[in-house]
């Protein structure tokens, strides 16, 4: 393992920058923003087994957002998974959003936008490996996209174990064993992500229409307090059981939908100038949030921000 110095040691007014820099050798080129400007501090360890590159970060709250990728640069384009170990983490791309939990994994096509919000202190071991080493078919939904799974059980579970033996053994692998090791954390990605684009786990054209129809009345009624999955499954004369099928395969549930989509647009409203003398609590109530106290939590669960905070200087506004 090579180690990388945490960033306090460097100047106090190159800090942030500095810890950008070591980022960069870990997720692509990305930028970092902190609520107060300063570094998060933290400590980034790496090593390479064959073909993939084996990071663990142990850093504090922060935003990175990934800058424009450059295909006239020669870059390779590389898919990370990440296996987060402390903390919680929301990553936003290609319009999904999915929050992460100790012990979940993430994976996601570097070459693509994307932010990750980190709201309190996080250790996470990141993997970055060449997206053509994957081997999977171009007609794979989301083989290249945002996919998150639970290491609970299967070969999320499988991987996961692997994954944690790689970046916290001392041990260092022969040539050929590093080779073999690194293809089979390509081979469970691979086959991660073909389970999750199965045939059978995809909605029909029926049911994608009213999945689609469902998200549009949610947001159409948004302001309704009573808007819940047993009115709206009352709506669409459907049951409320077969609503919360429909949407497993969307990796989210109608109540934490309709919760998203408040907080979105309350972090909107928070923004809008003719509005900044409006109380946090006014905004909070008109799209469903009754306790204020509640609605600091979940927005800074999804934002890593307090509404206060992103009010002030939400995070990439000029």
């Amino acid at each position: 393992m090579s180690p990388i110095p945490s960033t306090d040691a460097v100047r106090e007014n190159t800090q942030l920058s500095h810890w950008q820099e070591r980022l960069r050798t870990v997720l692509g080129s990305v930028r970092v923003t902190t609520t107060n400007g300063e570094s998060p501090g933290g400590k980034i360890t790496t090593t390479r087994l064959s073909h993939i590159d084996v990071s663990r970060i142990e850093s504090d709250a922060q935003r990175v957002t990934r800058t424009a990728y450059d295909p006239r640069r020669g870059q390779t384009p590389r898919i990370i998974l990440v296996l987060l170990r402390q903390g919680t983490a929301t990553l936003i791309q290609d319009h999904s959003r999915v929050i992460a939990e100790e012990g979940d994994l993430l994976a996601w096509d570097e070459t693509r936008p994307y932010s990750l919000h980190c709201g309190g202190p996080f250790t996470a071991l990141a993997l970055r490996m060449s997206r053509s080493r994957l081997g999977l078919p171009d007609e794979t939904p989301r083989n290249t996209g945002l996919s998150a799974f639970t290491s609970s059980a299967g070969s999320a579970k499988l991987l996961s174990s692997i994954i944690s033996t790689l970046a916290t053994s001392p041990a260092s692998y022969d040539p050929v064993v590093a080779g073999r090791l690194a293809d089979t954390v390509v081979d469970l990605l691979s086959v991660l992500l073909l389970e999750r684009s199965r045939p059978g786990d995809s909605p029909t054209g029926k049911q994608a229409a009213l999945i689609r129809r469902v998200r549009e009345h949610i947001d159409q009624r948004l302001e309704d307090p009573a808007l819940s999955p047993r009115t709206i499954a009352h709506d669409h004369h459907i049951s409320v059981r077969y609503l919360h099928r429909l949407f497993q395969s969307e990796d989210t549930t109608i109540r934490r939908l309709i919760q998203q989509r408040r907080i979105e647009q309350s972090a909107r409203e928070l923004t809008r100038h003719e509005l900044r003398t409006l109380p946090i609590a006014t905004i909070a109530l008109r799209w469903g949030f009754a306790n204020p106290a509640h609605f600091s939590r979940a927005f800074r669960q999804r934002y890593g921000y307090t509404p206060m905070q992103w009010r002030k200087n939400e995070p990439g506004r000029k």
